[in-house]
């Protein structure tokens, strides 16, 4: 309604100025679920997300992307489907343990240097019998395999935590991959014996 009624708005956040506009926490909730109403729909939506943002972080010869997971904490929901524990940095009640109840999302992002942007480009929610490590992995192959990137030299940037070899293994034989992985404080290297 704000949308069809508010021509004054020059952005999505100036529609919230609208005498229309309906800002209920239960108008985001009811949007988000009826996104999609299967698995397949919800596959079709995700790419339609992809190529929304393919439109303003074009392809180019060398794409950049940052891989990590983001915890999300839902402490207060009892209908959660599918709680993880969690480490929880900067839990201020002394004598805490720093874990909190909710999941994990999986996230590659995509950057663009010159305007000092990144987004999601792919996001997936780890289960409880994934590793996410590897739900990491798998995510950044299918990105690097699939029609639109497997031209194209892609870079991408991961913390100390993918520095494993479960996570190293997966994406080394990737030929348009460069991984930039920050390791811990203390690994070891070793060089592979190629003379023998």
């Amino acid at each position: 309604m704000a949308l069809a009624s508010y021509e004054k708005a020059k952005s999505v956040v100036a529609l919230s100025k609208s005498p229309v506009f309906h800002h209920q926490y239960s108008s985001l909730t009811a949007a988000i679920s009826n996104l999609a109403k299967n698995e397949r729909e919800l596959k079709r939506v995700r790419q339609l997300f992809k190529e929304q943002w393919l439109e303003y972080f074009p392809i180019r010869a060398v794409n950049h992307f940052q891989t990590d997971v983001v915890n999300i904490f839902r402490q207060h929901s009892p209908c959660l489907q599918d709680p993880h524990y969690r480490h929880k940095a900067n839990n201020v009640i002394f004598g805490n343990k720093p874990i909190g109840i909710g999941y994990p999302l999986s996230l590659v992002n995509i950057a663009d240097f010159s305007s000092s942007w990144s987004v999601p480009f792919d996001v997936q929610r780890v289960k409880s019998n994934e590793d996410e490590i590897e739900v990491g992995a798998s995510q950044i192959k299918q990105i690097c395999e699939s029609d639109k990137f497997k031209d194209a030299l892609n870079i991408n940037a991961a913390d100390s935590s993918y520095g494993v070899a479960k996570y190293i293994s997966k994406v080394n034989d990737i030929s348009n991959l460069v991984n930039v992985i920050r390791l811990r404080h203390g690994n070891k290297i070793f060089e592979s014996d190629l003379q023998n």
